[in-house]
Formats: structure tokens, C-alpha cells, sequence
């Protein structure tokens, strides 16, 4: 029994009830996590990876439409086919597979837009997929198939009465009607796809380690961190959240199939083209070159993104298809080069930051893909150390406060999904997290020639990582007052040293990218058009239909007020469905019940955190300062990222909840404060009520995108 003691004591060190708490925690995210893997549900065994987003050309009665070349998987007996019809129609469907007579599979009825289940005798388990082609007799009135305009390769056209169209309609295959299945069941499926276009050595096997022992191991890594907090271990704290956070990046970077983040297909044509030819993409022309042009047709990525009901391509025969079209047709890393949308006016820093990884991977696209995404994870890892050190200036007395806030930033999930995909979100999270964390601790210790010059650095970079950075500059300043503030009271004079160095490290970057902009097509701000960043903004102009937006996106509309929404809560939209799970081109996200339970948990904190400063008022009088800017840095990001989407009348809506990410370190530190009405031997198992709740919403996000991408 002592040696068992003794083992139990080595496992789970330190304060026994961080661990108990976190037990607690467990056993409730451990049933909701078992009953979704229990769950038997109908389940796809494929799609030909097209959304229905546009209709094709009318067919009219007596005509008959087909869906040619579609790869029917093994297990399949349901085809799904998406018709619309804005008056009575009548559909008599034919099954042809390759090689075998005609299936009459029945007549449907049909009017409006509808999936239309087609019967089919259960396909064999092998061969892996069968050829077959879906033909639809329309009788009554006119139909339209949806689908997406054009044809890729790997598409066969639809034909109305043999007639070829560019079209490509939307299919679906699902089991026999009342077949279904638990996903722990669908696993090794699931992850035998999560495997297909991915660099050698990288297999099924790799997820299985990834699920089974690497997140499982992340999270004991997390609690063990918290129980041991204030101990001094080796590594330091701040560099084991560091590595925590880089573990889960790395994790998503390799569950997220390729190009299936917001336009990463335009931020990868960026990398590939700085580092081909050293220069940003300025010209005219396509923005992919022709090499990635094939990667993006082989993973039909503008096909099957933004809708959760399309999938990426889970058959290995449409992985080899890729690999022998790109050993024989002519193909080039360096023939894109025109600016795309959402990299047009970006400078070429982070994109030069990951070209060491990207021209280190050899010459396959996913294999260049997949390494400046593991490279781009390291910025995760900066800002969860920022997050850290921001806490431990403010409370340096409480060492478990500083380790939380680190750990809520590396188990985010949303945050660690755009962490492991390329994005230059990831580099202005990371510049401004640094600036946030060296603002803090100048204001707590007084600014040195070294902290003077890096903090000069940030407050260039920021923008230069993408124009947002610009919105935390005043914040950046106004720490910086309360600096000099206080080192004229207690000196009557500012050291001129750490001030110049600020100043001129600042104004020396500023001016050699100001020569080097020129040489990148780029202009000197930055900015979507090139100006100041409050220049031409509309919302500037109408301060007073400014603000009656930006308060209908948190509270509801007053009378008197111009509608400007169509939802009646636009914040949590934005900030809770969008900022804690929108994967893919936000097209998987959690139940509605599960943003309702995240949203009250916000709002929770929010109100026990305000009484806990005002509870604590007079202890934290001489940290006042240093509260305010953490509070300042979300208002001023948030309310400029409203500026830029700033319009008079309801439409779509524009802004997502990544873009907060900049302060996701103030953030993680406000969500800490509540736990400040409490006295100090409680702030362990306190902070890891959040903490372990965190790491089972990561989990459940990982399962989340599992399914929404392989299942």
C-alpha cells in the first residue's frame, strides 16, 4: 500500500484537490464526450465533395438528367441527389451502375428544394467505390439539380437528355434506410481519411497516436502543470504552457484536411510565392500557381467548403488520382503570383517567417502545406507564454492564476484550429499578445533599454503581421504614459536611454519597411487601401449610427434606433458560435445548446469578475492601471473591427470571432478574475475549474471537427 501511495503521490502531484476538481470535471465532459461516441446515428459512407450552393440550367419535362461518374463508396445503398422544383413535379429515378443493368429505383414527388433519397441494393465491401451514374425522368414542371457551377477534374458532367452542361450537382451517400451507426464504431474510418493527402510518414496511425496518446497526454501535462504551480520544475512554467500550446496546435494542424480553413488557399499561395521568387504577389493573372491549382482541384476545396453537409474527399483512389496527375501533367510552384482577396494588401512578414519550412518540405504541395502549418504553430505557443507573463506581473503572488491563463489560451479552441492553419491572424495574435505582455510589464517594473527596443519592435510589427494590429497601438501608448507618469513622480525626470531605445528602434523599422514596402508592392500602412488606418471609414463620419451598431451587437435595440441586424443577438453569433467553434470555412460548429451553455458561462464570469473588482477594490488600487489597459485592449479591438464593417442597413454578416484574437491573452486573463474574490489557498482547484472545463471543450471540439470532416 506505501508503494502504491508513493506511485499515486509521483503521478499526481501537489495540491490533491486541483486533481480532484479535474476528476470532477472529467467524469462530466467524459459521459457528454462517450455519449457522442455511443451515439448511433445515420452516418455518410461518402459524398462527391460538392456543396449545393448554385442550380443548373432548368430541366423540363420529358427530359431526363443525369449525374454521371459518381463514385459510389462500399456499404452504400442510398444515393442522395439535391432537386428543386418551384411547382408539383414527378421524378422517376434510374441507377446505372458500371458494368451491371439499369436499377429502376422509384418515383418521387418533389416541390421545392428537398435531398431526395434514392434506393439502391447495399453496394458490396469491395471494391472500395463503384462508378455509377443517377438519372431523374422529370415529369409535371421544371427542375433544377443544386450543386456548384463548373467542372474540375475528377467531375464528370451532368447531361440532360445526353447533353453535356458545366455543372457539377451534389450527391450524398448514405447506408440502407435504418442502418446506423456509433461513431467509436466509424473511427478507423474516420481516421483512415483524416490520413488521405497528407506527407509520407504520415498515416492512420498517426491519429491514433494523436487521440490516444498525445491530447490525453497534453491534458495531463495541463493539471500537473496547475497542481505544481509556485514549484519550481523543470521546464520553467512559462515554457510548458509554451509547449502545451504548441502540442495542440500541431494537433490541429494535422486533423484539419488541406485548404479547409478561411482562405488558406490564398494565404498558402502567398508563402509559395515569396519563397519561389522572393517577391510578394503583385501582379496580374491566377492567384495559385498551377501546382497548387492541382492540390486544391485533387481536395475539390472550392467545391465542398462553407456547407456542414459536404465533406472532403475520403476515397484513397482520389488521392492516387492526384499523384498521377501531378507526376504527368506539367505543373509549376511559381506561375501564380496576383494578390488574392484576403492577402492582397498584407506585408510579406509572416509569409517570409514560415518560407523556411515551406521550401524545406520537398516538392508536394501538402507536403509544403502541412510544415509552414506546423512552423505557424509556433506562434501559439508565443502567445499562451504571453498570457502567462501577463498574469504573473499583475499577481505574481499567485503563480496558479498565471499558469490558467496560459492553459486557456493553448486548450482555446477555435484559436488553436487557426493556430494550425495558415493564416497571418496567427502573426498578428502573436505580436500583439507580445506587445500586451511587454506594456504590462513595463508598467510593473519601469521601461529598460532592452524592454524599451522590444516593445518599439511590436508596436511596428503588429500592424505589418495584418492591418488589426493597428488597433491596439493606442493601447500600447497609453500604457506607455502611465510608464512615464510614474517614473517622473518618483524621479522628476525620464531616463533617456530606455525611451530612445523605444523610440528609435520603433522609427528605424518603420523607415527601412517604408524603403522595402516599396520593393513588395506594398504601401507603407498596409492598410485595404493603402491610407491611415482611420482614413476613408464611414463609421467615423456617422459616429452616431456607429454607435447605435456596435451597441445592438451586445445589447438589444432601443426605440428610436436604426435596425442595422437582422439577428437578435449578434454577439453571440460573432463571438461565441464564431469564436469557439466554426471549423472548417466556418462550416462545423456545436450544437445550439452547447454556444448556449458556453454564452452563459461567459456571461457568468463576467458579472461574478465585476463584483470580484469591486469586492477587491482596495486591494487592487495599485494595479488599477495595468487592469485598465487589459480591459481597453478587447473594448478597442473589437469596437475597430466594428468600424471596419460598419453598415447602415441589416445584411450579411462580415465580422468573425477570430478577429478578437489579438487580446485573447487579456482575455484569458479577465476570465481569471472572479477567482480574486476567493482567498489564495483556493485558486488552485478555483482556476482549474476553468482550466479542465477548457481542455474537455478542446477535446470535444477535436471529436467535433473529426466528425463534421470524416464522418
Amino acid at each position: 500500500m506505501t508503494r502504491l501511495r508513493a506511485l499515486a503521490l509521483r503521478a499526481f502531484p501537489g495540491d490533491r484537490r486541483v486533481w480532484l476538481v479535474a476528476a470532477g470535471v472529467a467524469v462530466v465532459f467524459g459521459a457528454l464526450i462517450g455519449d457522442a461516441l455511443l451515439e448511433r446515428q445515420e452516418r455518410y459512407t461518402g459524398t462527391n465533395s460538392v456543396r449545393s450552393r448554385n442550380a443548373s440550367e432548368a430541366v423540363q419535362p420529358g427530359q431526363r438528367v443525369c449525374a454521371n461518374g459518381l463514385d459510389v463508396p462500399a456499404g452504400t445503398g442510398r444515393i442522395q441527389l439535391d432537386p428543386i422544383a418551384s411547382q408539383p413535379a414527378t421524378l422517376e429515378a434510374t441507377v446505372q451502375p458500371a458494368g451491371e443493368p439499369p436499377i429502376d429505383a422509384g418515383r418521387f414527388e418533389i416541390l421545392g428544394q428537398r435531398k431526395l433519397d434514392i434506393p439502391i441494393p447495399e453496394r458490396a465491401a469491395q471494391p472500395a467505390s463503384t462508378p455509377a451514374s443517377v438519372c431523374l425522368e422529370v415529369e409535371g414542371f421544371e427542375v433544377r439539380l443544386g450543386g456548384t457551377v463548373g467542372v474540375g477534374w475528377g467531375h464528370v458532367p451532368p447531361t440532360i437528355d445526353g447533353r453535356s452542361i458545366p455543372f457539377r450537382p451534389s450527391a450524398w451517400f448514405l447506408p440502407p434506410a435504418g442502418e446506423k451507426r456509433s461513431l467509436a464504431s466509424h473511427l478507423p474510418d474516420a481516421l483512415r481519411r483524416a490520413a488521405l493527402f497528407r506527407p509520407d510518414p504520415i498515416g492512420p496511425w498517426t491519429y491514433w497516436v494523436l487521440f490516444l496518446l498525445v491530447l490525453p497526454g497534453l491534458a495531463y501535462a495541463a493539471l500537473r502543470l496547475l497542481a505544481t504551480a509556485g514549484a519550481r520544475g523543470r521546464p520553467p512554467a512559462w515554457l510548458a504552457v509554451a509547449l502545451i500550446a504548441l502540442g495542440q496546435a500541431w494537433t490541429w494542424a494535422l486533423l484539419t484536411p488541406p485548404f479547409q480553413s478561411p482562405d488558406e488557399p490564398d494565404h498558402f499561395a502567398y508563402v509559395q510565392y515569396l519563397a519561389e521568387t522572393g517577391k510578394a504577389p503583385s501582379g496580374e493573372g491566377p492567384v495559385q500557381s498551377s501546382a497548387a491549382v492541382l492540390a486544391l482541384d485533387g481536395v475539390r476545396t472550392f467545391s465542398s467548403i462553407e456547407t456542414p453537409d459536404s465533406r472532403p474527399p475520403w476515397l484513397a483512389s482520389q488521392e492516387r488520382e492526384w499523384e498521377r496527375r501531378a507526376a504527368l501533367v506539367p505543373n509549376r510552384d511559381d506561375d501564380g503570383g496576383a494578390p488574392g482577396v484576403s492577402t492582397g494588401p498584407h506585408s510579406p512578414l509572416y509569409y517570409g517567417l514560415l518560407a523556411p519550412a515551406y521550401l524545406a518540405a520537398g516538392d508536394s504541395t501538402f507536403s509544403e502545406l502541412t510544415a509552414a502549418r506546423l512552423l505557424s504553430a509556433f506562434f501559439l505557443a508565443v502567445i499562451a507564454a504571453c498570457a502567462f507573463g501577463i498574469v504573473r506581473e499583475i499577481v505574481p503572488r499567485r503563480p496558479a492564476l498565471a499558469v490558467g491563463a496560459g492553459l486557456l489560451v493553448a486548450f482555446q479552441p477555435m484559436l488553436g484550429f487557426i493556430s494550425g492553419a495558415l493564416n497571418n491572424d496567427s502573426g498578428v495574435n502573436a505580436a500583439a499578445a507580445l506587445a500586451l505582455y511587454l506594456t504590462v510589464r513595463a508598467m510593473r517594473r519601469g521601461l529598460s533599454a532592452r524592454l524599451g527596443a522590444a516593445l518599439g519592435a511590436a508596436l511596428v510589427v503588429m500592424p505589418l503581421m495584418k492591418f488589426s494590429g493597428f488597433a491596439l497601438v493606442p493601447v500600447v501608448l497609453l500604457g506607455l504614459a502611465v510608464v512615464a507618469v510614474r517614473e517622473l513622480r518618483s524621479t522628476r525626470r525620464l531616463g533617456p536611454v530606455p525611451w530612445l531605445a523605444l523610440a528609435g528602434t520603433a522609427a528605424l523599422l518603420f523607415a527601412v519597411w517604408s524603403v522595402a514596402s516599396g520593393a513588395f508592392d506594398r504601401t507603407t500602412f498596409t492598410t485595404p487601401g493603402g491610407a491611415t488606418p482611420v482614413a476613408d471609414t464611414i463609421a467615423l463620419e456617422r459616429i452616431g449610427g456607429y454607435i447605435s451598431y456596435i451597441w445592438q451587437v451586445f445589447l438589444p435595440e432601443l426605440p428610436g434606433m436604426n435596425t442595422h441586424w437582422g439577428l437578435r443577438w449578434p454577439a453571440f453569433n460573432i463571438y461565441v458560435e464564431g469564436g469557439f467553434a466554426a471549423f472548417g470555412w466556418q462550416a462545423v460548429h456545436f450544437p445550439p445548446w452547447v454556444n448556449r451553455t458556453i454564452a452563459a458561462v461567459l456571461l457568468l464570469l463576467l458579472g461574478a469578475g465585476i463584483a470580484a473588482l469591486v469586492r477587491r477594490r482596495a486591494d487592487i488600487r495599485g494595479i488599477a492601471p495595468e487592469l485598465v489597459v487589459i480591459a481597453l485592449a478587447p473594448i478597442t479591438l473589437i469596437s475597430a473591427v466594428h468600424v471596419s464593417y460598419y453598415s447602415e442597413v441589416p445584411g450579411p454578416i462580415g465580422e468573425q470571432g477570430r478577429y478578437a484574437f489579438p487580446v485573447v491573452t487579456a482575455l484569458a486573463a479577465a476570465a481569471l478574475a472572479w477567482v480574486g474574490a476567493f482567498r489564495r489557498s483556493l485558486t488552485g482547484p478555483l482556476v482549474t475549474l476553468l482550466v479542465a472545463a477548457a481542455i474537455g471543450l478542446a477535446a470535444a471540439s477535436q471529436l467535433l471537427a473529426l466528425t463534421g470532416f470524416y464522418a
